[in-house]
């Protein structure tokens, strides 16, 4: 119970640190990402991108069905019910219709409310830090539910072209393809008033006339006279007896030409009575889209031939007088351009002027799956592999309406420390610089967050020969012909780098300089990133003593010159007043016995050793025995040499008690390894010591025979 009650307290009184599951799952996938990579760069970058970049992509979505999924998920009202909505019949059609846009739009202004208040409580943790980094990150996202707002705000706009079929207005959507239509039955409702009797009118819906029901008596029947017009309903419809000319029931005999506007598919509205060039639907709005970058909204300018040369003639032709195109938001005050423009700010859209020496942006991304690894040893598929990205962002300035600059310089934050990183790439790791742009000026050197290990594998092969393309070179030649390369080598050892002592793959052919480690990361103007203990390891020479008190890794004993030293002569070369100098001039800290050894000659003595071979053998195995004597007078030797028979001259004897001519004697015979093997095999077990290590040199110029051989030990 006291458990129960203090996880009880500790639940109440820790506030929670994430608003969701979700939230938690991201940060930690983002947090175990840069763990992988020795990313250390602050989390709330990463964050704030996340953040932003998932709530752009659930914008769409959160407009259009006001959820963060599309539905069924949840059945809640989408703006595509707005289409049902509008497939009513009333008789008052113009009543109607005005409720139906006053509809849509509360319809939208509510859902942009929604979502806006969504974009606000999902960003409030960032907004409460005053974090400037956020800032110019919302100001991106804002603009872009602004772009999708006025989007979605204009394809719900009602057509204003008439029914095909009445005088009506058409109720699709704005920018519709198929045919204009007022979805009702396009019968006038009311009654004829030339009947006594309540007759239905016989006109079109949205008639200017009185209602007439076409009978013979009330109509006059002859034909229009604007019979030839586009629409026309050929027949007289006035009332029988009249005195003026004939006409149907149109108001107006409409042109019906396609709009002269390019792109336009509206039906000329303009009186066929008065002659004109220039045709005009019954939109008076610009159709062309909003000039300033990145902005996709519908100019704003009340003029359907706006910036076009077809304006002063459509205006001569029917008598308009000039307005300036653009209404200011007082609703009164016209402004005269001849740009497009929506009449609202927008964001600034060009590139950080920053970005052309600096990165606005690091960040951290991983590969595509499938990459395929394939070396000498394995060939394998992976997925997991982290990079690190710059990019480039935006200017944030906010541009007002009907405006396409502003003054200044372009910048992507409205911090003015705000760091653009320096461009320049770590060309073991590939990361990027972490410091400020123009940092070279001042003779500091690039630095990175990730500490850099070298992957490569690399083989070494030693030959005489060296190819260029197609020419050839014996090692040691100058190569003339090649004018890539300088006469002389500018480098020195002294300088921490070298020629190759061997050849190195990839490009085998290629030859290479081999550099040491801390000119390496001075060579390509980076701070070394690796520990200090391992930079000054790293500047050691490799070798180490091969005693047998060194075999475990920890144990090992290295030299303690210099990396490519010279042969040392002195311990003291090395600061040491007690050690081991090797032939080979290294100096170990360590001291040890010398230890001793028991070496078994077997010599081939067979048939194909007569004459040369044999005397060769015997001048190498005097040679080798001579060598070890000046090194020790306590090793132990064991001669014998094998045939099809095994002949034993010395066995377990005194290195310094050797004697060719009475040990080497040659006899001649078939080869058989397995005597000779067996025959070693019982010398080692006879002088076994934990003292003395045992060491077999055996000599043949036969091919081995097929015979098998198993050592008793």
């Amino acid at each position: 119970m006291e458990m129960e009650q203090l996880a009880s307290n500790m639940q109440r009184e820790i506030q929670p640190v994430f608003d969701s599951g979700s939230q938690f799952m991201q940060t930690m996938k983002i947090m175990l990402a840069k763990l992988a990579i020795c990313d250390f760069t602050p989390l709330s970058r990463q964050q704030i991108d996340s953040r932003v970049r998932k709530l752009r992509d659930m914008l769409p979505t959160a407009l259009e069905f006001g959820q963060e999924e599309p539905w069924p998920v949840k059945q809640e009202f989408s703006l595509r019910d707005l289409e049902d909505v509008s497939n009513q019949n009333a008789d008052n059609f113009l009543h109607w219709r005005s409720a139906l846009e006053r509809f849509i739009r509360c319809s939208l202004n509510h859902r942009f409310e929604r979502v806006a208040t969504w974009l606000q409580i999902n960003t409030q943790k960032w907004r409460d830090e005053n974090n400037p980094e956020f800032d110019d990150a919302i100001l991106s996202l804002m603009d872009s539910f602004e772009n999708q707002k006025n989007n979605l705000e204009h394809s719900y706009k009602l057509c204003d072209d008439k029914c095909e079929k009445c005088y009506l207005k058409c109720t699709q959507k704005q920018g519709h393809v198929a045919n204009h239509r007022c979805n009702t039955n396009h019968r006038c409702p009311g009654f004829c008033q030339y009947c006594e009797e309540q007759n239905d009118c016989k006109l079109n819906f949205g008639h200017d006339d009185k209602h007439i029901c076409y009978t013979v008596s009330h109509v006059c029947g002859e034909a229009c006279s604007f019979k030839e017009a586009n629409g026309c309903e050929n027949e007289c419809r006035k009332v029988t007896g009249h005195e003026d000319e004939h006409a149907c029931s149109l108001s107006k005999h409409v042109c019906q030409e396609t709009c002269s506007l390019e792109g336009c598919r509206g039906r000329c509205q303009l009186d066929c009575e008065i002659l004109h060039s220039v045709h005009k639907c019954a939109k008076d709005q610009c159709s062309s889209e909003c000039g300033v970058k990145n902005c996709h909204n519908q100019c704003a300018a009340r003029n359907h031939f706006h910036s076009s040369a077809l304006s002063d003639k459509f205006m001569e032709e029917q008598g308009v007088p000039y307005e300036a195109p653009f209404v200011l938001e007082d609703g009164e005050t016209r402004f005269d351009c001849a740009d497009h423009f929506c009449g609202k700010d927008h964001g600034c859209g060009e590139v950080c002027e920053s970005s052309t020496d600096g990165y606005c942006h690091v960040y951290v991304e991983k590969e595509r799956e499938g990459l395929t690894f394939e070396g000498e040893r394995d060939k394998f598929t992976y997925s997991l592999k982290f990079v690190q990205r710059g990019e480039s962002k935006n200017c944030v300035r906010r541009l007002k309406p009907f405006q396409r600059s502003h003054e200044g310089s372009h910048s992507c934050s409205s911090d003015p420390d705000k760091v653009h990183f320096c461009k320049q790439k770590c060309p073991t790791c590939e990361n990027i610089c972490d410091k400020a742009t123009g940092h070279g000026n001042s003779g500091t050197f690039c630095t990175i967050q990730i500490t850099a290990t070298c992957a490569s594998v690399t083989s070494c092969l030693n030959k005489e020969d060296i190819e260029v393309g197609q020419h050839k070179y014996k090692v040691g030649e100058e190569a003339v012909a090649e004018l890539s390369r300088p006469k002389n080598c500018v480098y020195s050892a002294a300088e921490l780098r070298r020629h190759e002592t061997c050849s190195y793959l990839p490009d085998k052919e290629v030859p290479k300089d081999e550099v040491q480690h801390s000119k390496y990361w001075e060579s390509i103007n980076f701070v070394d990133p690796c520990q200090p203990s391992d930079i000054e390891s790293f500047a050691n020479c490799p070798f180490f003593c091969s005693a047998a008190e060194h075999e475990k890794e920890d144990d090992k004993s290295y030299c303690e010159l210099a990396l490519w030293h010279g042969p040392a002569t002195s311990i003291s070369e090395a600061g040491l007043s007690s050690g081991t100098l090797t032939k080979d001039g290294h100096v170990f800290p360590c001291v040890h016995e010398s230890s001793k050894y028991h070496f078994i000659l077997a010599l081939d003595d067979s048939g194909s050793m007569t004459k040369q071979p044999w005397n060769d053998l015997v001048i190498a195995a005097n040679a080798f025995v001579a060598n070890r004597q000046l090194q020790s007078t306590s090793d132990y030797l064991s001669v014998m040499m094998y045939s099809d028979s095994v002949l034993i001259t010395a066995e377990y004897i005194n290195i310094g008690s050797f004697n060719a001519s009475t040990m080497l004697k040659f006899r001649s015979g078939g080869t058989s390894f397995s005597i000779a093997l067996s025959t070693v095999d019982e010398i080692i077990g006879r002088h076994l010591s934990k003292d003395v290590q045992p060491c077999l040199l055996f000599m043949s110029m036969d091919i081995p025979m097929t015979e098998k051989f198993k050592c008793r030990r």
